[in-house]
């Protein structure tokens, strides 16, 4: 079978940044996000960091100990002919416990120190910045809670596969506006990560996001 690839992000065609400009917004360039910022290897350790955050064990098997059955000894030691055993509930039998299976308590996460972190998203929001990326909508959202206004603010600035809408604090009616639109992401200044920046093919920053997102770097 051929092997699926992921679509590359496509910077913001002219047509697109006169439809931006329409909307309101307009594209970010990549000499805001100047600073101090780290390789792409340690960009690419941090995601994969990330990842194993989000990753949450719900396999899980049981131990003998665990798994339902008798106590009693299935047959008595010798005299039998057969071999000996202690409980139906060992690993050799079929319905037994697992001996080395996969067990729920296993934790993926790891601590990410902010001396990286911080970088690491100046890292990123650059490298989308000089792709074009960014789009910066500097009128507040005060459309309501009904999905179809909050597409209209938005207007021609969102991409139509996937989008990360930057906000300064939490907007409960723009949470509600956009939370049955499968292609965007809500973030606020504070949750925002390296992942989430590398992982949409377009960045939306609402009002003083932008201003309240250069204040983390200083």
């Amino acid at each position: 079978m051929p092997k699926k690839t992921t679509p590359k992000s496509q910077p913001i065609s002219e047509k697109a940044k006169v439809a931006v400009a329409i909307s309101g917004g307009e594209p970010v360039a990549a000499d805001i996000f100047a600073g101090k910022q780290i390789s792409p290897a340690v960009l690419g350790e941090v995601l994969i960091q990330l990842q194993h955050n989000q990753h949450h064990s719900t396999a899980h098997t049981k131990t003998r100990g665990e798994v339902q059955g008798s106590t009693k000894k299935p047959w008595r030691q010798k005299g039998t002919g057969r071999a000996r055993v202690g409980t139906k509930r060992n690993p050799i039998w079929r319905g037994g416990g697992i001996a080395f299976g996969p067990r729920s308590i296993r934790n993926f996460s790891s601590k990410i120190n902010q001396r990286v972190l911080l970088p690491a998203l100046l890292t990123a929001l650059a490298q989308r910045a000089e792709q074009q990326l960014i789009v910066h909508l500097p009128n507040n959202y005060q459309a309501g809670g009904k999905t179809k206004s909050g597409l209209k603010f938005f207007g021609q600035a969102l991409d139509p596969q996937s989008n990360l809408v930057v906000v300064p604090v939490s907007l409960p009616e723009l949470k509600q506006a956009v939370r049955n639109v499968p292609y965007i992401t809500l973030r606020t200044v504070r949750q925002i990560n390296p992942l989430d920046v590398m992982s949409h093919r377009r960045i939306i920053l609402v009002g003083d996001a932008l201003p309240n997102l250069l204040a983390k770097f200083k």
